[in-house]
């Protein structure tokens, strides 16, 4: 009897299967329905004992778009439970949570690298201020609910992380979408400075105002405010000291070229008069048209070698001094910048401001 009741069962089960009610529809790709013939997908929906229709989207190709549930009301469909939209790969691009037809709870929206924003909707609306975009690392970024832009954060310096190129230190933020590098070294190049040199990729989907001016600068146990050098006042220092070395390297030239060009010799004289002998001397001057062509020329290649040391050293200055720059997303930028450094200076603290998010960095000043 029992075995009898079982199979009796699975025959009815059976058949409550076979006659579920199904349901296909055809879409295009706005939403719309329409014929087989003009559709970029079909929905395929089959209603269970309870009256709840389970569906899967998928491209006429075969690729799976969307699956879920939703209920028939007379007010039309309303999704009920966890819809997932999934990428070309398969894989879960966005998890919603709905309770009759409202989103409801938390949301979970997968980026291509393994990272999730996430969301909390109360009765279909939005919950707080903010939400966060989480990283496979564990890096956050908070965004705004209202309008979806990113809201710049200063990161804590115990954010701040350490590296080392070619015996080189380096200190490194990863915070707000973009990476920033520092590093800080002693130099005498037309001066004394402190030279910062700076790398920063930005990884938001925002155009960023790279201006150097508007860094902080802070020398520990100076009262005096310290700004960096920007390219032009610079340059004008270097060209300064540059006509200066010109002008020197010409005087030279002149002083070398005159005693190339005359040689002096000393005359001896005797004459007798008077019974006696008189001997005099004189000092005569002697052109060498030979010796001052060969100081000219010799004059003429310490200039030309001058000129092209001063003008790869512009050249050098122009490519990698850092100037306010526009940066896209997606781009980085690298160069550096010149702070006037003092003997008593021991140690150093610039903000990088971006966006109203300033990076620390601090340095122990080494002579």
């Amino acid at each position: 009897m029992k075995k009898l009741l079982i199979i009796t069962l699975g025959i009815l089960d059976s058949l409550t299967k076979i006659y579920a009610q199904v349901d296909t529809m055809y879409y295009n790709n706005e939403g719309q329905e329409v014929h087989k013939a003009l559709a970029d997908y079909q929905r395929i929906s089959v209603c269970d004992s309870n009256g709840l229709w389970q569906f899967i989207d998928k491209k006429i190709t075969g690729e799976k778009l969307a699956s879920g549930s939703y209920k028939k009301t007379s007010e039309g469909i309303k999704y009920e439970g966890t819809i997932r939209s999934y990428y070309p790969n398969g894989k879960p691009k966005i998890e919603y949570n709905y309770k009759n037809g409202l989103m409801e709870g938390e949301q979970l929206e997968y980026d291509n690298y393994g990272g999730k924003i996430t969301k909390h909707y109360k009765n279909g609306e939005i919950q707080g201020k903010f939400y966060y975009h989480t990283t496979i690392e564990g890096i956050k970024t908070k965004y705004s609910t209202k309008d979806g832009k990113m809201i710049w954060e200063s990161p804590n310096t115990n954010d701040r992380k350490m590296s080392f190129n070619h015996g080189t230190q380096w200190q490194y933020y990863i915070a707000n979408n973009i990476v920033i590098d520092a590093t800080c070294t002693t130099i005498k190049d037309y001066g004394k400075w402190f030279r910062i040199d700076i790398c920063i990729t930005n990884g938001t989907d925002e155009i960023l105002d790279i201006d150097p001016t508007k860094m902080f600068i802070n020398v520990v146990d100076d009262i005096n405010y310290r700004q960096a050098w920007n390219y032009e006042r610079y340059m004008k220092k270097v060209r300064k000291q540059q006509n200066w070395e010109a002008a020197l390297l010409g005087l030279s030239a002149g002083i070398n070229t005159y005693n190339a060009s005359y040689s002096t010799s000393t005359v001896t004289t005797t004459t007798y008069g008077q019974g006696h002998f008189y001997t005099s001397y004189s000092t005569v001057q002697t052109y060498n048209p030979t010796a001052a062509l060969y100081a000219n020329t010799q004059n003429q290649i310490m200039f030309s070698q001058l000129a092209l040391e001063q003008k790869a050293s512009n050249a050098q200055i122009c490519d990698n001094y850092l100037r306010e720059t526009t940066l896209q997303p997606g781009d980085n930028i690298s160069g550096y910048i010149l702070i006037e450094r003092e003997r008593k200076d021991k140690k150093l603290s610039i903000n990088v401001d971006i966006n109203g998010a300033k990076y620390q960095f601090d340095w122990v000043v080494v002579k």
